[in-house]
């Protein structure tokens, strides 16, 4: 990459203005020649190279890239011509508007073009610097991305004092946007190194040939292996050629291109198909082929991607191979439980099956992804804490957990997951296999809301509120608060069902059930204890004042008749209330004297509330 080609270089005889020209020209060329050669190259070579090439179209000019760092400091990208003592007093630099051309650039995100160093107040911090080391002008432009972040710069030195033309600033423009694009590749690149670090392990076990085409079947890029496998030293011997240019196989190459045209047209992946082959020196042997349609940004299939394996040698061993891999993926096809293997947190395989658990269509949507990301927030938690202790004892490194997941509709996926570790290729991954068990959860629950919550009004029962306000007691005692149960009863209630029918009724105690809850406070619980009895549970209470204030509230509430069925309904209630600590220490007690209460109230002339023991 350092060495730029022929076609780059404008001639030297040429005047400046069109030799500027030239430059501009040949630019297009050298960003096809960037995008193919560029990728997985060194960063600051490859900067390095763009400076000496830009200094070659710009006689006189010292070019220097500076990489933006946290959005605050400059560092060192790519230089060849400028002094290095000067360079590293510069490197570190943080913008602003007194900090030079490139800093104030970057700082402003314009073009800054300063034709005297020397008297320029942008300089104020590093004039002295320029000037010792016989910079007379700088011109800077920030390398803009889309999104209006400054990732960089791109400046010319002269050692003398100059303005641009205004073909120098274009082509500085075009230099700048392929200064853009290497460091979005180079950003790219950095993102996709986890999943190319995968593909590496298999190439390095499996013997594999890679090359892409464009939509007539010109061969854009291929790895070693393929260039190896045809017998082509340089890449430059396959670009731009098709099968029937390369030497060796002209028998084959009708078939390799209807191939390639059967993907690109159809949008459909070609996969796994054995091919006759023939090489340079005549020698014939067999290959395995996957080829793919190649897909850019907007859903355009450019070309084909294509991958095959030298299989001459090792036919018998690799069909029986291929014979096992096909059981085992029909085996993980057809299985009713997912399989998942997950490697630092994440996932490197799953059959078709995980994906429906996970509601996706394709399991290759799971490649990469943590596993985490698709549970509740507390099954997250419980894995994490299972993972650590299986990490912490290898030797019994299994477990057996449930686990919620999250659905696409809003709703959960409860899976039974078996997972140990295991080691593969001497990495450590972790195994999962997953069971459905979202109906017997859901019937658990059922089961135990049953238990514990009343089948009519759907209120917890007398178990549940025992439950809770056991709990409440012993918080109270260690807090020194207050605990208030308040014991409701319909008055001639037993009317309602002999002259309406119980339909009426229960329809009446739904009701009832719903005004109830709109009085009290989301930390209270309503109970239905049977009948037309209920109770309120008041937690954390501070004196019997919340008891009247709730009482009170209920009593008027029932003022206003009920409409049910075309019948007006009117209710009253009698309560009784008791107190923790003064009327007693255990819910039993309590709820018994509430009872009692409640009966006071009751021969008091109904409709109203009483305290026990008043």
């Amino acid at each position: 990459m350092d060495q730029p080609t022929q076609a780059l270089h404008p001639p030297p005889t040429l005047p400046r203005q069109d030799r500027l020209r030239t430059a501009e020209t040949s630019l297009a060329d050298f960003a096809q020649i960037f995008t193919l050669a560029g990728v997985g190259h060194p960063l600051n070579e490859a900067l390095n190279a763009l400076c000496r090439l830009i200094e070659r179209w710009m006689p006189g000019a010292l070019c220097s890239i500076l990489l933006l760092e946290d959005g605050r400091r400059l560092r060192h990208g790519g230089n060849v011509s400028l002094p290095l003592e000067y360079i590293q007093s510069i490197d570190g630099t943080e913008i602003g508007l007194e900090t030079g051309s490139c800093g104030a650039a970057a700082f402003q995100k314009r073009r800054i073009v300063v034709s005297d160093i020397e008297t320029h107040p942008y300089w104020a911090a590093y004039r002295h610097l320029a000037l010792r080391f016989g910079l007379a002008a700088c011109w800077s432009t920030p390398l803009l991305q889309d999104d209006g972040s400054v990732p960089g710069t791109f400046a010319v030195y002269y050692r003398e004092k100059r303005e641009p033309i205004a073909a120098e600033l274009a082509l500085i423009d075009q230099v700048a946007a392929a200064t853009r694009l290497l460091l979005e590749l180079h950003r790219t690149e950095t993102e996709l190194r986890q999943s190319q670090r995968m593909l590496q392990a298999l190439l390095d076990n499996i013997p594999i040939c890679i090359f892409w085409k464009d939509r007539e079947s010109r061969y854009l890029g291929a790895n070693r292996r393929f260039l190896d496998n045809i017998r082509l030293k340089h890449m430059e011997e396959l670009l731009g050629k098709t099968d029937f240019d390369l030497p060796g196989d002209p028998v084959n190459a009708p078939r390799y291109r209807a191939d390639d045209q059967e993907v690109i047209h159809s949008g459909q992946a070609k996969l796994d198909f054995e091919e006759p082959g023939q090489s340079a020196d005549g020698a014939n042997f067999w290959f395995q082929t996957s080829k793919a349609p190649l897909i850019d940004e907007n859903g355009c299939i450019t070309g084909v991607l294509g991958v095959y394996t030298d299989i001459t040698r090792q036919k018998q061993t690799e069909a029986a191979l291929r014979d096992s891999e096909l059981k085992l993926r029909l085996l993980f096809e057809e299985m009713r439980e997912g399989v998942a293997l997950v490697r630092q947190g994440r996932i490197t395989f799953a059959n078709p099956y995980m994906a429906y658990l996970l509601d996706l269509d394709d399991a290759y949507q799971l490649i990469g992804h943590d596993l985490l990301d698709f549970m509740t927030p507390e099954s997250r938690m419980a894995a994490q804490q299972d993972l650590t202790q299986r990490l912490a004892h290898p030797a019994d490194a299994r477990s057996l957990l449930e686990l919620a997941f999250k659905r696409s509709d809003g709703g959960l996926r409860w899976l039974e997951v078996s997972s140990r570790t295991v080691e593969l290729s001497g990495q450590i991954h972790e195994l999962g296999i997953y069971r459905d068990v979202t109906e017997r959860k859901r019937s658990e629950d059922q089961i135990r809301r049953l238990a514990y919550h009343d089948p009519l009004t759907g209120l917890p029962n007398r178990m549940l509120l025992l439950d809770r306000l056991g709990r409440a007691l012993a918080t109270a005692a260690r807090a020194n608060l207050k605990v208030v149960l308040l014991f409701l009863d319909l008055d001639f209630f037993k009317q309602v069902n002999d002259t309406l029918g119980h339909t009426v009724g229960d329809i009446c105690l739904r009701s009832l059930a719903q005004r109830l809850l709109g009085a009290i406070r989301q930390e209270d619980t309503l109970a239905r204890l049977g009948g037309d009895e209920f109770l309120i549970l008041l937690p954390n209470a501070h004196s019997g004042q919340d008891a009247t204030r709730v009482a009170e509230h209920i009593l008027h509430m029932l003022t206003r008749p009920m409409s049910v069925m075309g019948h007006e309904v009117h209710l009253s209630i009698s309560i009784g209330i008791s107190v923790f600590p003064d009327d007693g220490h255990d819910g039993e007690t309590l709820i018994h004297a509430a009872d009692m209460a409640m009966y006071q109230a009751k021969k008091m002339g109904r409709s109203r509330y009483r305290f026990h023991g008043r």
